[in-house]
């Protein structure tokens, strides 16, 4: 025994130098600026999608940890454990531990006394919430038997139980300001915790209403709204999308708030097998091939597909059958190949040998999902079922499809707030008293947002854009949208480029339409010469400019040749820029001055020119704006890329930028942050007509409040090294900041005439329903062309210049706003960020395009994939070659 002990002992490798992950969170973030008085811009009252909430004081809420354990019989073991309720699988699987979490619970009560008649809260994992405090028993086990529990064949018993938790074990509704701090470590997120539990069980019980975990509450069956349908059986299903927060309020405490939010999805069917999915599809037939053009065409729309087993012990099982994700398809049952019991036989062969079942459709093609050892196991479509309650991704989605679903969420503001409280009201989130401890207020919070006032856009020979004559003419176009008023800010010149159409596709007329526009604008152009594609061989055109020198090729060419990645990945491999136009597009050149302008305006800022710039004392020479987002294409093992932007060119309002493929991570930015911020403080140094920066703005988009402790320890500090790498005295002012979409707050203009609205473009919400501990505000920069605007929330994180006012924060991203120069108004984000995400979105398409040309050892070397991918370093790296 000792030997056997002292071989185990020996037998552990001790890694020394190892170290415990670091914990954030105890150094404070950016304080709260305080609030000015009379700001510049037109005041507004802005109504939102967040309801009061009021809890009785005084409010004990206990917590308890649940565990829920299934017994099953096992050849090996005799008997083999499973937690539930703390379950690491996704999707589909996670809900069916949850739902088996949820029976078990519901039996627990019907078994024990003292689990009887209290106000329980569940979470259908491992949280317990109750106002109601249980014995001082440190534990309740109960047992618990039967098919309803577990119809699996194995099963033999489930253990459920319950205890306290070691920290957090009671609250109470006077801690409400302790879920906001200054210091993320200390925020204390019980409360928060249980009173979005609290909300959500009403509609968690509600059996026309389906949860998953982001909090989203479907409604089926109902007539309150319109639904559109989709091919497979694919149906819309409305939802409301909740959070309870803690904001600033009105007072001087903090205050919780609900958050409601619309939300529309595709769902697969309900109750059907995969084979009546599949035979909906146009042009199905029973011995389709896997490499049928009907795949070609449908794959997409079925693979990552979550599917149960609907033959052996699982036929019985229903829902709880095993579950399988789709991941390919195979060759027919009658023809694939597998090995049983080191024999080869046929699928077909399998199943009548093993099932005793006979396959209807032999020759059909099979699914491929992943067997028990990580293999591929393929079986018939015939004998699989959809699982219930499966949202539609958007990878599975046509075209078509996506464009109905943005047309039904696209909803105008009205409509989209009358339509929130209809469904929040039936899914049963609305009702005036949630129990008799909590209340949410009938009407949204209203409150004062500012319009800020439009910067003046300068444009060639000193011509500036006059906002007052705009709105004198009686313009009925927003009113922040302009017109050119004279050539370029800085013309660029075009002398020696190529038109690129298709052998025997050339469009007459054309390239005069180009020229001409161009000259107009101030730039230097000389005719272009004329070039075909033939036989589909775009690298002979690539190879060909190169050995002329060109600097620019204009493809016109039909969009049904589907040209462009092939195009992008060309123009990164030879370092030539590139203009896709596709044919139809090229025509409106002879009758829309919209479609002439874009395209010319796009050609003069990648040839490195500048359209027009702006006037504000906001944005200076002395400062410098980077912005980084990331874009995820492609399966697990495919890199992250982040894209990245900053004025760093020779003029202050020129930005320029590239990517980087990093590793898939919970932080993509940290790894790399350092190193870009020198590239982009080094490029700038080179510049010798810019300015030492004295502040330094950066944008981080897609990060969540969960990582802001993250960039206050491990961004500001990086930062601050690639500054003291240019230099020991270069000390500018650093301020970092979040930047958000993906939030679920909404808000809503009103208007004499019309009632509710979307908000102005330029409008500024910074009170009451932001941050009680951080600056925060909600911007929305651009223009609802349609449905409900969208704003950016912007969050000041970490900053050496706690002085700066908000107001000169808010102004400068709502002015940076209009330099996105290709189109004549201002975007949704700021042109660092907006670049940023193009940018990755770019390299994201590169890598997908080419992975296939790299062995595997390749592909796992990002520093080969980003110095074949990028264009770091290379000839265009310092010119806008994604306008």
């Amino acid at each position: 025994m000792a030997a056997q002990l002292a071989e185990q002992i020996g037998a552990i490798q001790v890694n020394e130098t190892s170290q415990p992950a670091p914990i954030y969170g105890m150094k404070p973030l950016a304080a709260k600026k305080p609030k000015e008085k009379n700001v510049e811009g037109t005041p507004v009252d802005v109504i939102t999608n967040i309801k009061k909430l009021t809890i009785s004081k005084n409010l004990s809420i206990f917590k308890y940890s649940v565990k829920v354990i299934h017994y099953y019989k096992s050849i090996q073991y005799g008997e083999k454990a499973i937690e539930i309720s703390k379950s690491t699988l996704k999707g589909k699987e996670h809900e069916q531990n949850k739902e088996y979490c949820h029976v078990a619970f519901l039996k627990a009560i019907r078994q024990c006394d003292q689990l009887k008649g209290g106000n329980l809260y569940y979470d259908r994992q491992a949280s317990l919430f109750t106002f109601t405090r249980f014995s001082d028993e440190n534990e309740i086990n109960i047992t618990l038997t039967g098919s309803d529990i577990c119809s699996r064949d194995a099963f033999i018993r489930c253990e459920f139980s319950l205890k306290k938790v070691d920290e957090s074990f009671q609250t109470t509704s006077n801690d409400i300001p302790r879920t906001c701090n200054i210091c993320p470590a200390l925020i204390d997120r019980t409360p928060l915790e249980a009173l979005n539990l609290i909300i959500s069980c009403s509609a968690i019980d509600n059996p026309n209403v389906y949860t998953n975990d982001d909090c989203t509450h479907y409604l089926y069956n109902t007539d309150k709204v319109k639904t559109v349908k989709g091919v497979g059986g694919k149906t819309s299903v409305v939802g409301v999308k909740t959070s309870v927060k803690t904001l600033e309020g009105a007072g001087n405490a903090p205050c919780l708030y609900l958050v409601l939010e619309l939300k529309n999805s595709f769902f697969h069917p309900n109750n059907t097998s995969l084979l009546n999915v599949l035979s909906s599809y146009p042009d199905f037939k029973p011995d389709i091939r896997s490499n049928s053009t009907f795949i070609c065409k449908n794959r997409h729309a079925f693979v990552g597909m979550k599917v149960t087993r609907n033959y052996g012990k699982n036929k019985s099982l229903g829902n709880e059958g095993a579950i399988v994700n789709i991941r390919g398809v195979g060759l027919s049952a009658a023809e694939c190949k597998i090995v049983v019991n080191n024999e080869q036989t046929t699928v077909e062969k399998y199943f009548k040998d093993r099932y005793n079942i006979v396959l209807k459709y032999p020759k059909l093609f099979t699914i491929e999902a992943r067997g028990k050892f990580g293999n591929s196991e393929y079986i018939p479509v015939e004998l699989l079922n959809v699982c219930n309650f499966q949202i539609v991704t958007t990878e599975q989605m046509s075209k078509k499809e996506q464009e109905s679903l943005i047309a039904l969420s696209a909803a105008k503001p009205h409509l989209r707030r009358a339509t929130t409280e209809a469904v929040a009201k039936e899914v049963g989130l609305l009702s005036s008293s949630i129990n008799e401890f909590l209340k949410v207020a009938d009407q949204s919070e209203r409150v004062k947002g500012v319009v800020l006032p439009k910067p003046t856009i300068l444009f060639g020979q000193g011509r500036k854009v006059d906002w007052g004559a705009l709105a004198r003419t009686g313009n009925k176009k927003p009113d922040t949208d302009f017109m050119d008023v004279g050539q370029f800010f800085q013309p660029a010149q075009c002398l020696n480029w190529e038109v690129v159409f298709n052998e025997g596709g050339e469009l007459e007329g054309a390239i005069s339409q180009l020229v001409s526009a161009m000259t107009i604008s101030g730039m230097k152009v000389q005719p272009p010469k004329v070039t075909f594609i033939r036989n589909e061989d775009l690298k002979t055109v690539f190879e060909n400019a190169k050995a002329k020198n060109c600097e620019l090729l204009v493809f016109i060419t039909d969009k049904s040749c589907n040209y462009h990645l092939e195009i992008k990945s060309l123009e990164q491999k030879f370092q030539i820029l590139t203009q896709d136009i596709g044919y139809a597009t090229a025509e409106k050149l002879f009758f829309s001055k919209d479609t002439k302008k874009n395209i010319v305006n796009k050609l003069n800022m990648k040839l490195g020119g500048i359209n027009y710039v702006i006037e504000t004392p906001y944005f200076k020479d002395t400062k410098l704006v980077i912005g980084f987002e990331s874009s995820q294409f492609g399966g697990l093992n495919s890199p992250t890329t982040v894209g990245y932007s900053a004025n760093m060119s020779n003029h202050f309002q020129k930005f320029t930028g590239g990517y980087h493929y990093v590793k898939r991570s919970s932080d993509v930015y940290g790894p790399i942050l350092k190193d870009i911020v020198f590239r982009i403080l080094t490029t700038l140094k080179a510049n010798k007509q810019r300015a030492r920066p004295q502040e330094m703005f950066i944008y981080f988009s897609g990060v969540t409040e969960g990582q802001f402790a993250q960039i206050n320890e491990v961004y500001m500090p990086a930062v601050k090294d690639a500054c003291r790498m240019i230099g020991n005295n270069f000390q500018p002012h650093i301020t970092l900041i979040a930047a958000t979409k993906k939030h679920i707050e909404r808000f809503f203009g009103t208007d004499p005439t019309v009632g509710i609205c979307n908000l102005k473009a330029g409008t500024a919400i910074y009170e009451t329903v932001v941050s009680s501990v951080l600056s925060e505000f909600y911007l929305a920069s651009a223009v609802a062309r349609q449905g409900t605007i969208k704003t950016t929330k912007f969050t000041i994180v970490s900053t050496t210049n706690q002085k700066e006012p908000l107001y000169s924060l808010m102004k400068l991203t709502n002015d940076l706003c209009f330099l996105h120069e290709i189109i004549y108004h201002p975007v949704g984000l700021p042109p660092p960020l907006y670049l940023a995400g193009e940018l990755s979105k770019r390299g994201a398409k590169l890598y997908s395009f080419r992975v296939s040309e790299f062995d595997k050892e390749s592909r796992e070397n990002l520093e080969f994939i980003n110095q074949e991918l990028g264009y770091s370093g290379r000839k265009l790296a310092g010119l806008r070659f994604n306008a």
